[in-house]
């Protein structure tokens, strides 16, 4: 009984001390890895300032509306909120504001490009917060899918851009399509 304990606790040794140095690196990295897993993420619409330093514009674009996201999640799977405004300083166009939630899905392409499919419910005031769009006053309802894309200038830093199909109430029943109108600079923290 002995010599079989003592066959089996060099026989473990010996497999133990087998393994293969780039498979405990492997389980290493995955681990670190692991720690990223849970981010968060804000971005903001940065289009009105890209309009403002071209030079010798004639974009009728006097004020853009601002759109700020956050998002929160755990490996590809996000909850965001996104905030969205338009203060016009001039008379003849009507301020607006827009609130959605919803759902993100983030996938990696490369390890600088990513693409993300999104599930919002839109709630807002005047419309979509699309530049030199004259919008209804009575507001919007409805839910929407959407793609979206980004890419990393850094690991932490990025540029994205994103389309939605919006379906709800819009001044009566409609089916919409929002164009990537925006440039979007994030930071993952």
């Amino acid at each position: 009984m002995k010599r079989l304990l003592l066959l089996f606790f060099v026989i473990t040794s010996v497999v133990i001390s087998a393994q293969d140095q780039d498979s405990l690196l492997y389980i290493k990295d995955n681990l670190e890895e692991f720690k990223d897993y849970n981010f968060k993420s804000f971005s903001m619409n940065m289009s009105p300032l890209l309009f403002e330093l071209i030079p010798l514009k004639q974009s009728p674009t006097k004020s853009g509306p601002v759109e700020l996201s956050y998002s929160w999640g755990f490996k590809e799977h996000a909850f965001r909120l996104g905030l969205g405004f338009n203060i016009n300083t001039n008379g003849d166009r009507v301020s607006r504001a827009l609130v959605r939630i919803g759902y993100e899905n983030n996938r990696s392409l490369t390890p600088k490009f990513r693409y993300f499919t999104t599930y919002d419910f839109y709630l807002g005031g005047g419309g979509f917060n699309i530049p030199n769009r004259e919008d209804n006053d009575s507001g919007i309802v409805g839910l929407s899918t959407g793609l979206g894309f980004q890419y990393y200038l850094h690991p932490l830093l990025f540029i994205g851009s994103e389309t939605s199909l919006f379906l709800g109430v819009n001044d009566g029943f409609a089916i919409q399509v929002i164009p990537p109108v925006g440039v979007f600079l994030g930071i993952r923290i």
